[in-house]
This record gives C-alpha cells, structure tokens and sequence, in this order.
C-alpha cells in the first residue's frame, strides 16, 4: 500500500514525500501522514518589539491566516485518524499587529505551539544532545535505534498525557514520546538534525541532496510509516456486546453465512490437533531466534531453550523469595546465570552487581551447599544485526567481571551454536561448548568453532 506524506517545513531528503510551505494552504485530509515543523517558516519579522521580532500589518495578516488554517488542518487530521509527527524545534516567538492595533501595547505576541491542536504542557527551551530512552519505546524502538543520532533536543515538558519514552538523561524532563486521544495519534520527537556531508553542490552552487542523504531519506521515510502502521494496529474495535447477537438483529443474507461458517468449523476441527501440535513444535524452535533480539522473559526462555540444547539442565527459578533468571547445571559443574537485553546500550555493571547478590542470596538457601558459577547473558543494541554492534558490555563491567570470575555470554554467539545443534546431535561439540563457558571466566565466552559438514 502506498501512503500519502505531507510535510510542513519538515525537509526530509526523500522523494516518497509531499513538501508543504507554512504559508500554503493545502487541505491534509489528502494524507495518511503528516509531518509538522513546529516553526513559522518565512515570517520572521524586520522590526523588533520588547526584543523579539515584530510583523508589518501585512505579514501579520498573511500568518494569522495561517496559523488559523494550520490549526484547523491539523485537528481536521487527527479528527480522521491521520498520524501527525510533531518535531519539536525551538518556539519562535514573535509580536504581530494589524491595523487595528496602532498602540505598540495592543501588540499580540504569539508562539509557533499556538496552533498545535495539543501541546505539550511545562514547556521551556533547553538545549542539548544526551537523549534517554526512558523505558520500552514500543512503536518508536526500531525507529529510535536507526536514527537516534540525527535527533538533538532544543525544548523538554513535563506532560502525563505523552508517553515520556524519549527523556534528559537523569531527570524527568520529556524530550518526546506518542499522545493517544481517542481517535487522536500524534508523535512528538526532538529536533532533526541532519548531517552537514547529506548535501552537494551542484554546477550553479546550489546545494542539493547527495546519494547518501536520498538513501537515508528512504529508510527514515520507511520507518515513519512503520510507526503508523503500527499505531492504527494497537487502536482495537469495540467488540460487539452479547445482546447485539441475538437473532432478531440479524441482516439478510447472515442466516446462511452462519450455518456456513459453521459447517466450515467442523471440517477445520478434524485437522485442528494435527494443526496445534504443528505449530506449537514451530513455535518452539522459532524462540531460539529470541537470543537474537529479544529482551525480558522471551529472552530468559530462549536461553534456558539453548541451555538445555547444551546439554545443561535448566530451568528459571522462582519460589516466591528468591527470583533467578537462570539455574542450570551439567557434570562440568552448577551456574546462575541474568539475563539483560538493551536497545541502544552496552550490557552496565548494574546486572553484574545484581548477579553476584543473587549468587549470594541462592548460596544461603537451605539445602544449596555449593557456590554456583556466575554467568551473564547479554544481548545489546538488540534491534541492530548482530555484525553491527558495538561492545555488548561496558569496560566497567569487563572489568567486574575479571574481578567476579564471571563469564560473560554474548547471546547473538549462542544462536549459531544451538542452531548447528538442532540440526546435528553433536555430543562433543557441545561439551567443548559448556566447558567454553567454564574457561571464559572472567571474560567474554568464546565458543568453538562450529565444525564443518
């Protein structure tokens, strides 16, 4: 499916968009996405009023009408579930007259957020560029993790309203986050900051889009409209209530359709074990694939999964008290293992530190006589392809874990063994593989490798 893009002063270097002038007027029910600068474009103002620029009775004229338009526009749009993305720049302030106002005192000052049908609350200009994601980013994580480094920030809020996924490192200062009202979808993200080296100049001097810039132009635009997609899926129908299915509401032609549909159950139940067994067999084997990206829960089953492929016995631990993410075991001796899967981070020593106490905590159980060895699973900057990762754990916690004796796993190193071990039972490949996590105490696991057909 195509989507129709229309952006406000958003200068993205695509051509999969529509660009829109602040001082146009062009009606956005056309659009599926719209993209907003939160600037006024050319209306800058020549004169200045109590140190900010001042407008002729002209120009303000000319952007009274358009903010007037643009906000219209733009509740219009979201009225009709549009997904609107709202960059949020620096406000421009500004003074505007008419002729009406011949007092500099009956001046009316005015901000470039006037006219968004909602914004955010506590606003103030502070610039920077540490960005955190604040907790899971949901829709905006792929997106986040590709193009993280062309966004800086030039206001914060404090808003309940919008999720404050994006936030200033250490505060509870929102930097963006996605707004849902009814059958409202807007995205607020931080200033876009595109590089200097996306543009060349052509034989006139005129600076155009370079390759480079067109190319990424296309992946942003693309994950843009994932975005969407992914919005217009969370929003679900109401489900219609039991009386409403009573017959004397049936429309013609539902009678047969129903005892059709019926009749079609009955021949899906004759295969239905045989299909769920199927796809619960597919199921399983696909979670190894979680080593790869997931986090959480989904990340702690996969590695007892690739555990017990090993040759280990494993399984998550939890008797109410104490809480593990992974207790396993083989003749080579007995484990604990945390897991940690980080979008755009390194492995910390937090989930180092946090090991050792749960070493500690499961030594003084009744019944635990011996000490387990600590193993730490990570999975960072998990939504990138594994060979385009940075260091998977900070030298803070290298350094613990030469200390600690703790091995440190790289899950992304684990898939490719267990997934020559689904396909061959390879006894001695996988005990070189449990000792590899025993000789990799203190450092980073280095399995072996995988033999040749």
């Amino acid at each position: 499916m195509a989507y129709t893009i229309l952006s406000i002063g958003v200068d993205i270097p695509s051509y999969d968009i529509e660009r829109i002038k602040f001082s146009e007027k062009r009606s956005l029910l056309d659009s599926d996405i719209v993209l907003f600068w939160t600037r006024f474009g050319i209306f800058t103002g020549r004169e200045k009023h109590k140190g900010k620029p001042l407008l002729n009775a002209n120009e303000s004229g000319r952007l009274h009408e358009a903010r007037k338009f643009w906000k219209d526009e733009l509740l219009s749009a979201l009225q009709h579930e549009k997904t609107v993305f709202i960059f949020l720049f620096e406000p421009q302030e500004l003074f505007f007259q008419s002729k009406t106002y011949k007092d500099p005192d009956d001046y009316l000052e005015i901000s470039s957020y006037s006219h968004l049908p909602y914004q955010p609350t506590n606003l103030i200009i502070h610039k920077g560029t540490k960005i955190k994601a604040n907790k899971d980013l949901g829709v905006l994580a792929p997106f986040w993790a590709e193009f993280m480094n062309v966004f800086s920030y030039e206001v914060t809020f404090e808003d309940e309203r919008i999720s404050d996924v994006l936030v200033v490192p250490n505060t509870n200062r929102c930097l963006g986050g996605v707004f849902q009202d009814d059958n409202w979808n807007m995205v607020f993200l931080p200033a876009l900051d595109l590089p200097d080296d996306f543009t060349d100049e052509d034989d006139s001097g005129k600076s155009t889009w370079n390759q480079k810039a067109v190319q990424f132009g296309k992946r942003f635009i693309a994950s843009i409209i994932e975005i969407h997609k992914a919005i217009k899926s969370s929003r679900e129908r109401t489900p219609p209530p039991e009386w409403v299915k009573a017959v004397s509401y049936l429309l013609d032609g539902e009678q047969v359709l129903l005892e059709n549909s019926e009749k079609l159950l009955s021949d899906i139940k004759i295969k239905e074990q045989e299909y769920s067994q199927n796809k619960e067999q597919l199921e399983n084997i696909g979670l190894l694939r979680d080593l790869l990206f997931e986090k959480g829960k989904p990340l702690e089953r996969a590695i007892i999964q690739a555990l017990e492929i090993l040759g280990f016995s494993a399984e998550q631990y939890d008797d109410g008290e104490s809480e593990f993410d992974a207790i396993f075991s083989a003749e080579e001796g007995e484990f604990l293992g945390e897991a940690e899967g980080r979008d755009t981070k390194a492995i910390s020593i937090i989930k180092l530190s946090q090991l050792e106490r749960n070493i500690d905590e499961d030594y003084n159980r009744d019944g635990v006589t011996v000490e387990k060895l600590g193993v730490l699973f990570g999975n960072a900057f998990r939504l990138e392809p594994p060979e385009n990762r940075d260091e998977f754990f900070t030298a803070k916690c290298l350094k613990g874990a030469e200390r600690s004796g703790v091995s440190l796993v790289r899950t992304t190193d684990l898939f490719p063994v267990v997934q020559y071990l689904k396909k061959k039972a390879d006894k001695v490949f996988a005990q070189e593989c449990r000792k590899a996590i025993i000789d990799g105490a203190g450092k980073v696991v280095t399995f072996p490798d995988i033999p040749h057909a």
